[in-house]
């Protein structure tokens, strides 16, 4: 696993230069399917770094990644765990990584908490929003179906 960090590492320190910014960390991150937003990540690693972050956020080693990565994972066990649940409460019979992580982008950070209301109200609104129309083949049947009700004697 440190050998898949350390090219994944090295494929985002595309200047070689032996550390990451925020951002080339994000996208990192993002490559190994922690597809959080990129604002929620950096709230995390502003209190994984605490009173470093300053100096950090634009000069994240590897050593750093790691360092992150280890704090970083009971957290995200636990945003997955949470985020089966709610699938399951949703009725959402697939309930499988491809949605855990497609889910992932509406978390977020409020006040120091992981808040996963985004995830409720994405589910809310896929689950209310209507069928999409009928196709075009299908309007165009009706309407030839209409018609010729309309011509036929009564």
């Amino acid at each position: 696993e440190i050998d898949e960090m350390k090219t994944i590492f090295s494929k985002y320190d595309v200047d070689d230069s032996g550390h990451l910014t925020a951002s080339e960390f994000s996208d990192a991150l993002q490559a190994m399917d922690y597809k959080y937003s990129q604002a929620f990540t950096v709230e995390i690693m502003r209190l994984v770094f605490d009173t470093r972050w300053q100096h950090k956020q634009n000069h994240l080693v590897f050593e750093d990644f790691l360092n992150f990565m280890s704090e970083f994972e009971p957290i995200h066990f636990d945003v997955v765990d949470k985020i089966a649940v709610k699938l399951r409460k949703h009725n959402n019979s697939s309930n499988d990584d491809a949605d855990i992580i497609r889910l992932l982008q509406y978390v977020t950070f409020d006040h120091g908490n992981i808040d996963l209301q985004g995830i409720d109200a994405h589910l809310n609104h896929a689950s209310a929003t209507p069928p999409p129309p009928p196709a075009p083949a299908m309007i165009a049947l009706q309407a030839a179906a209409a018609a010729a009700a309309a011509t036929q004697p009564p």
